[in-house]
């Protein structure tokens, strides 16, 4: 599966679900290394979601690791000149970085990446009776790819 990233001024393809299997987030030092605030890099879609749901800024996002294997997001999205925070519980499946949000409504898969605090926060699901598909490449501030 192709997307269309835009990352910065350079556009660039990127593949992305071939490598799920690989996924190691499942296990608790893992979510150790996921719970943070991640700063967005580049944003990925399938052209589904209407120009007025998409973010046009990027804010860090914070995740919180919380009992059994569940995470807490909180992300803020600036729309129709406004900031909305929102507050995601997302839900362990049996499958490694895989979970459910939104009462079962959506599915985010977490990567890690091979660049050392770099991961993808992958989602889809549907909205208004229509697939999407949505994710975003994340990195900690103080990983070597910002410094540079």
């Amino acid at each position: 599966m192709f997307w269309n990233v835009s990352s910065g001024s350079k556009p660039v393809c990127w593949t992305l679900g071939e490598h799920r299997d690989r996924v190691a987030v499942g296990s608790s030092p893992c979510l150790v290394q996921v719970s943070g605030i991640w700063y967005t890099k580049a944003i990925m879609h399938n052209d589904s979601l209407p120009g007025d749901k998409m973010p046009m800024k990027a804010f860090p996002m914070k995740v919180t690791a919380l009992e059994g294997g569940n995470l807490e997001t909180k992300i803020t999205f600036w729309r129709k000149g406004h900031c909305h925070d929102f507050k995601i519980l997302m839900k362990k499946t049996e499958e490694p970085g895989k979970y459910i949000a939104c009462n079962g409504r959506k599915t985010v898969y977490i990567e890690e990446l091979p660049v050392k605090d770099h991961y993808i926060f992958y989602c889809e699901g549907r909205h208004h009776g229509k697939y999407f598909s949505i994710g975003k490449l994340v990195g900690h501030i103080g990983s070597p790819f910002f410094l540079s």
